[in-house]
């Protein structure tokens, strides 16, 4: 099985040691499913890490889950969504070629 995971699922799955992020972030760590992310995923993720921790820290962070994950890259980005972010989440599933978002 393969997924996109939105940041909103990511984010406190990395800043949190418990919970059904944690568990989802721990799920693709122990290849339980395959994880697709895109590198506009992969930015606003930065972006949200510095908003809680070192920005040094936020990079290594992204950098980990980007050895972690295949990283695809969408031809274009539907607009499907009222939230524009969320837009980026149907893209990479598009690209990846995913039936299941984890948000």
């Amino acid at each position: 099985m393969r997924a996109v995971v939105d940041t909103n699922v990511i984010a406190p799955g990395i800043l949190s040691a418990r919970g059904a992020a944690r568990a989802t972030l721990e799920a693709a760590r122990h290849g339980q499913f395959e994880f697709v992310n895109s590198p506009v995923l992969m930015e606003e993720l930065r972006d949200v890490l510095t908003r809680f921790t070192e920005t040094a820290a936020a990079i290594e962070i992204t950098r980990a889950l980007e050895e972690l994950a295949e990283v695809v890259q969408p031809s274009s980005v539907p607009r499907v969504s009222r939230d524009p972010d969320d837009d980026h989440v149907v893209a990479a599933a598009l690209a990846g070629k995913l039936s299941i978002v984890v948000d």
